[in-house]
This record gives structure tokens, sequence and C-alpha cells, in this order.
């Protein structure tokens, strides 16, 4: 669990933010959207981005 907050706060801002609005505060994409103002689009998009780079950063960590 440690690993996981230590690489979620290495992510870039625009993708830490809505992993933590999805993934750990559940909200909807549309809330998301809403909260951010940005297009549910632009939501889901950052949403896979971020969750990418957290499993780059998480399968790196295990390596090391």
């Amino acid at each position: 669990r440690k690993n996981i907050y230590q690489a979620l706060y290495e992510l870039p801002d625009e993708f830490k933010v809505i992993i933590i609005l999805r993934d750990i505060q559940e909200l909807s994409y549309e809330d998301i959207s809403n909260i951010l103002q940005v297009p549910p689009g632009t939501v889901k998009s950052r949403i896979s981005r971020g969750r990418l780079k957290l499993q780059k950063l998480l399968s790196e960590r295990s390596i090391s």
C-alpha cells in the first residue's frame, strides 16, 4: 500500500488528481468532469494514461 501511495504522488498532477478522484474517492466520470471542468472523454483518457503511468512506476519499484 505504501508503494502505491508513493508512486501515486510521483505522477504529474493532472493524473494524480484524477486517479485519486476516481479510484480512491470512487467518484463517477461525470462528477470528475464537473469538478475539473473538462469533457468526460478527457477524464477517461487521463484515467487510462494515469493508470498506465502508475503501473509503470510500480513495476519499476518491484524491480529495484
